[in-house]
């Protein structure tokens, strides 16, 4: 490692998948993998779903689904969010499945005579993107989709309006003949798909065990060295805007991690990291490249430092920050070098 690295355990990939199939059945997996499979690297999570037997995958974008379709020409690919139309005709090319949320997508289509894969969004809710009450039914009849979705906007917290939200997509999804339909993502499929008949299921952050249930193993973890340590002679400031007043004698370790790696800045004065088997508090401002830790004697220069991982989970990380796991797995910059093992 030169001075941060993310390491990314294949084996708890491989693990979550399995438990997730006890709910969801293998032949309408789709797993997202959108955003560099939520930093953790599509290819790899790519290779290894289809491995497992999945043959449905999600993304958000036009570039990250021919990402995926350049390396194997056979799986289903959904873009789950909005695509510029200039791409329609590649997409129809390439047989990758598409969203579409407006009738002048629709018109697009049709006057070019298009014969693409697409999914209409249903807004059940969410107040994202998608067809709403007033006009879905007339979508659908203009457009003929092979698919149709809705996303549940508090899955994980609210099982009431998740409810509604699926009683609203299912009177009219299964009023018509569409190949595809699919509601659940990760926290709706495990307390709703015993109860549903969807042909689809989209399973995204339980595949990196970074959700709230318990249930599956974190593949992701973050490490840093320490790259200077000092005992101090006098009370000193710490960092950015002088937020910690360091006391004589006390020790102070910084570590080659900053938020340009992307370690939020909100972790400044709140956060703690794990070394040589000890909890240690970050103290003042993280910096673009580095921060500080308040130390102690047998901490040194070179000792590796776990920001999140088996001793710190990424959500515990998160929620004392006021953020979701997603955010921050996400925002590990690509100047991080990315390790795997288990594979």
């Amino acid at each position: 490692m030169d001075r941060a690295k993310l390491v990314i355990n294949l084996k708890n990939i491989e693990y979550n998948i399995d438990k997730l199939f006890s709910y969801v059945p293998k032949d309408k997996f789709m797993a997202v993998i959108k955003a560099d499979a939520y930093g953790h690297g599509s290819i790899k999570v790519y290779d290894l779903c289809i491995k497992k037997g999945i043959n449905w995958f999600g993304v958000a974008t036009y570039k990250e689904a021919m990402k995926l379709r350049s390396k194997n020409k056979d799986t289903n690919i959904l873009i789950l969010g909005g695509v510029e139309k200039k791409y329609y005709s590649k997409l129809e090319q390439n047989n990758i499945h598409f969203t579409v949320t407006s009738f002048d997508e629709i018109e697009y289509i049709k006057n070019h005579k298009l014969n693409c894969k697409i999914h209409l969004a249903y807004d059940t809710g969410m107040g994202r993107i998608g067809f709403d009450d007033n006009n879905i039914e007339d979508a659908i009849k203009l457009s003929k989709p092979c698919g149709i979705f809705t996303h549940l906007s508090v899955a994980d917290e609210d099982e009431k309006y998740s409810k509604m939200q699926i009683e609203k997509f299912n009177k009219i999804a299964f009023k018509y003949d569409i190949k595809y339909r699919h509601a659940l993502n990760s926290y709706g499929s495990l307390k709703f798909s015993k109860d549903s008949n969807y042909d689809l299921y989209r399973i995204g952050i339980m595949i990196y065990g970074a959700d709230d249930t318990k249930l599956f193993k974190q593949a992701a973890s973050l490490y840093s060295r320490v790259s200077y340590v000092k005992k101090l002679n006098d009370d000193t400031y710490i960092g950015y805007g002088n937020t910690y007043l360091a006391k004589k004698g006390e020790y102070i370790a910084t570590v080659s991690l900053g938020y340009a790696d992307g370690i939020r800045r909100a972790y400044s004065k709140k956060g703690r990291v794990y070394i040589n088997g000890k909890y240690y508090k970050i103290v003042g401002n993280i910096c673009m490249d580095q921060f500080m830790v308040l130390g102690d004697e047998n901490i040194q220069v070179g000792d590796f430092v776990e920001i999140f991982g088996e001793n710190i989970l990424v959500k515990d990380v998160a929620k004392s920050i006021g953020t979701i796991s997603y955010e921050l797995l996400c925002a590990v910059s690509n100047r991080v070098e990315r390790v795997y093992k288990g594979g």
